[in-house]
């Protein structure tokens, strides 16, 4: 009787399992399809959960979009001296024009006519990778600057874009801030450094 019993458990024991397995593989045929179908990711991106990783230096929900390109274009710039080691200069201000073009990387562009010289070109700035809204100024300068002698200590910023009430883009409303150092011969022969604060604004406003 025993005997018996044990193999109707058995029995049952193997029929559950194959409904089960039958259950599972039906599932597995008949469930919704994979997130990333259809989806295309440009630029060596990968899509994850229906949505695009995209590498550093491309955005966008199908990574199509170079991460530079919001900072390109021509912009006013209003520069005050918020800090220096030489009394007088503290405060002083200017306005002029500077050039952001772009380099050969989608991480990086150019800043042309740094401090109003127009022989103070190729100043690299580098995107954030996990913030493409910030940047990073580098301190490597070109030949023009290290004859000046100018000593570029860096300094960084963050761009900010504008958009009509409607909620579509507003670019001539795009602003950039930032911040940085720099040491130079001053009109006494002395070297002073000074710490700088820009406000650009998009030149499409004038």
């Amino acid at each position: 009787m025993g005997i018996k019993k044990n193999k109707l458990v058995f029995a049952v024991l193997i029929c559950l399992s194959a409904f089960m397995s039958v259950t599972y593989f039906s599932c597995e045929k008949t469930g919704t399809p994979a997130f990333c179908d259809g989806i295309r990711c440009n630029n060596g991106g990968s899509c994850l959960k229906g949505q695009c990783q995209c590498p550093p230096g491309y955005e966008d929900s199908s990574c199509a979009t170079i991460s530079a390109t919001k900072y390109l274009g021509r912009w006013n710039v209003h520069q005050t001296v918020i800090g220096s080691d030489t009394t007088y200069a503290s405060g002083l201000f200017m306005d002029y024009s500077i050039d952001l073009v772009p380099t050969a990387t989608p991480t990086t562009f150019f800043v042309n006519n740094f401090l109003n010289d127009n022989e103070f070109n190729k100043l690299v700035c580098t995107i954030n990778p996990t913030n493409t809204f910030a940047f990073v100024m580098d301190t490597t300068t070109n030949a023009a600057m290290r004859f000046k002698p100018i000593h570029f200590w860096g300094g960084n910023g963050t761009i900010s874009l504008g958009y009509f009430p409607s909620g579509d883009k507003h670019q001539a409303l795009d602003t950039i801030n930032a911040k940085f150092v720099y040491q130079f011969i001053n009109r006494m022969g002395n070297w002073q450094v000074d710490s700088l604060q820009w406000v650009l604004t998009n030149h499409l406003v004038d």
